[in-house]
């Protein structure tokens, strides 16, 4: 993480996470990933928009966003 976060932040981007991660599997998909991005730009938002935000937010391209990469992603729009 690149900078010290609170143990209140990060809980916070836990919640967030995990109401996020719909099958529990302890990662983000890009299917989990569209459910939440349709539903906050209500349904304004492309398949190829959600997929090139699933590329720049999986650090390791293995397909997933597992929480350092979810927080990575917060922190830089926060």
């Amino acid at each position: 993480m690149s900078k010290k976060l609170s143990e209140q932040d990060i809980n916070v981007y836990r919640t967030m996470f995990e109401k996020i991660d719909i099958d529990k599997s302890g990662t983000i998909d890009q299917n989990e990933l569209a459910v939440i991005m349709k539903e906050l730009t209500e349904g304004k938002i492309t398949n190829e928009e959600i997929a090139q935000m699933m590329t720049e937010a999986d650090g390791d391209s293995d397909g997933k966003i597992d929480f350092e990469e979810f927080i990575k992603q917060m922190e830089k729009i926060n």
